[in-house]
Order: C-alpha cells, then sequence, then structure tokens
C-alpha cells in the first residue's frame, strides 16, 4: 500500500495544529492523536481487522481506536496502527 500523500484533517481542533506543507509533516497536541488516528481508521478501505493484523494488535483495540474509546495509547499501538495505515511515523 503506497504512503498517505498530504492531505486535510477535519476536525475541531485542526486550527491549533501546524502543518507543515514543505516537510509534509503533521505536529498534533497529544489529545489530537486520538482523533487523529480515528478519522484516519474510520475513513481508511481497509477493515479494522486487515489493519489490526498489519499493527500486530487485536481489531478490538482498533475498533475502539475508531470509535474514540481510547485516551492514552501506548506509543507503539499508535507507532504501529499509523504504519499499517500508510504513514510514515517520526518522533522527535
Amino acid at each position: 500500500m503506497p504512503k498517505q500523500a498530504s492531505q486535510v484533517i477535519d476536525f475541531a481542533e485542526a486550527a491549533r495544529r501546524k502543518h507543515h506543507e514543505e516537510k509534509d509533516e503533521w505536529h498534533l497536541r497529544p489529545e489530537e492523536i486520538c482523533e487523529f488516528i480515528a478519522h484516519h481508521i474510520r475513513t481508511s478501505k481497509l477493515t479494522y481487522s486487515a489493519i489490526a493484523w498489519k499493527a500486530g494488535c487485536s481489531p478490538n483495540t482498533v475498533s475502539r481506536m475508531a470509535m474514540g474509546d481510547t485516551h492514552l495509547p501506548r506509543y507503539s499501538t499508535v507507532f504501529f496502527i499509523l504504519d499499517a495505515l500508510g504513514f510514515d511515523v517520526v518522533l522527535r
């Protein structure tokens, strides 16, 4: 699956998020990360099971993230789900 291209993120806190077009980076506050992931899980063409398989977690974990039931996920969960969705993830 090809990596995600630059795209608009549509959620309430987007005005406070800085998107650096020249680097194709998103700078998200911790509370925005779950909403960002949930949006991309829900709009993905992959099933929750396919995302979970690629991320190495359970479909229940992906479902809880998509529904907004997870508020403090592990960094590894965030990393692997975003990777499964086709994002390159770099922590600084």
